[in-house]
């Protein structure tokens, strides 16, 4: 099934984009070549006529394409050719290659070249990278996109947060080509306030045949009460982490930054910034998580899960990368990786922990969506597995196919009647004459 659907998609589009991101080998090799690139002033014009003639180019690629009114079909464009541009820097800061962004590390965002930069780049070059081909891929063959779209709005999401607010606190000055993120910021934006309004829209058309909820013990639901313990120890923890990078002045706290997570004292603030972030905003969502566990039926949980779980899986690939990545150990930061000892073990097993519960939570919300709906009349049971079994219509689609049902039994009522009280006035008619 999935062979034979791949068979008949077109990959023309994302072969071209593919091909296009590829430019961003010999465009940079060439700036690192210039002279002028040594003002940063002139780096920020470059990078935006840079950005400005690919998205002109993609236009007269695509101009004909039945998608040349989509704009986000021009930002994934668009942003797959800067992916390519973070994974040569990536390349470059660990000494792979040399002589295409060193110009950029001096004049443009020198904050890049640290443990965090490092990571934050490589996660770019790879991971988003795949993930702007895929929804390129989905949108051009006119495939549904919305979960690939808002777990790409949660990492590019938690990437900007951390690094822009790294960037302006830390020890670097911010130059010009810092504005070259702008966006980075407004289209994600856009983009996730695009998904969930088009999933409140459909939300709120269901709404008017799911009238009522409903209540099912956790005691059925064995797999929802790990989730929720494994959420309290999330909130737990990161409440902890929370309050050690705002700098907590405890016996406790200072252990833990010696022996576990030394890469906490970093003084280039990435790994702060990115523990507040978890702070203010993971915390929350883990508490909205278990709510929507503990009462069923919250439409808006499936969304939020994919959006997290792309947030989460970027914040900590990068966080546990940049603990031991050579820059941080070098600096006499680097965090315990040793998994027969008791900090590595510790170090492992919380930042896992934060890492794998929302992929499992979102492919859990993904695979049974009915559990966040409400039922449409009707009663619910569970079989011995626990699973959720519905005793009556829970879909839009069964109810509607049920009041097609009953409106086309109410129509043959109708005719048969009619046909009836026809046939009677026609004898009344036959013995009066």
């Amino acid at each position: 099934m999935a062979l034979s659907a791949m068979r008949n998609m077109d990959f023309k589009p994302t072969v071209q984009v593919l091909l296009g991101s590829l430019l961003a080998f010999p465009l940079t090799y060439c700036l690192n070549k210039t002279t002028a690139m040594g003002d940063h002033r002139l780096i920020l014009l470059a990078g935006v006529i840079t950005l400005f003639s690919f998205v002109m180019i993609a236009y007269t690629f695509f101009r004909k394409h039945r998608l040349n009114n989509e704009p986000l079909f021009y930002a994934w464009s668009l942003f797959a050719f800067t992916s390519c541009v973070d994974l040569i820097i990536g390349l470059e800061l660990d000494g792979h290659i040399s002589g295409f962004m060193e110009f950029y590390f001096k004049e443009g965002e020198p904050y890049l070249r640290t443990a965090h930069g490092t990571m934050i780049n490589w996660w770019d070059g790879t991971g988003q990278f795949a993930m702007y081909l895929i929804l390129i891929t989905l949108l051009a063959n006119r495939r549904r996109c919305h979960e690939v779209c808002l777990y790409w709005v949660g990492s590019i999401g938690n990437s900007m947060i951390v690094l822009l607010l790294g960037g302006a606190t830390g020890t670097f000055k911010v130059r010009g080509s810092y504005f070259l993120n702008i966006p980075y910021v407004v289209i994600p934006i856009w983009a996730g306030v695009r998904c969930l309004r088009q999933s409140n829209k459909t939300r709120s058309q269901q709404r008017l045949i799911c009238k009522s909820g409903y209540e099912l013990s956790l005691l059925n639901r064995p797999w929802d009460f790990v989730f929720i313990v494994l959420f309290v120890l999330a909130i737990a923890f990161s409440l902890f982490r929370g309050v050690v990078a705002l700098g907590l002045d405890h016996d406790y706290v200072k252990a833990y930054l010696k022996n576990y997570e030394p890469y906490l004292n970093d003084p280039n603030m990435f790994s702060k910034i990115q523990m507040v972030t978890y702070l203010f905003y993971f915390v929350p969502y883990y508490v909205s998580a278990i709510y929507s566990l503990v009462n069923p039926g919250e439409t808006w949980m499936s969304d939020w899960a994919i959006l997290n779980a792309g947030a989460a899986a970027q914040s900590q690939v990068v966080h546990i990368f940049a603990s031991f990545h050579w820059r941080t150990v070098a600096s006499g930061f680097g965090s315990p990786t040793d998994v027969f000892n008791s900090p590595g073990q510790v170090f492992w097993y919380t930042n896992l922990l934060l890492l794998v519960v929302p992929q499992l939570f979102a492919w859990r919300c993904y695979t049974d969506q009915e559990f966040f709906f409400s039922v449409y009349d009707g009663s619910i049971t569970s079989d011995r597995s626990g699973r959720v079994k519905y005793a009556d219509v829970a879909t839009f689609s069964e109810v509607t196919t049920k009041k097609n049902s009953t409106m086309t039994n109410l129509v043959d009522g109708v005719v048969t009647s009619t046909t009836q009280v026809e046939g009677r006035v026609t004898r009344s008619m036959k013995k009066m004459s």
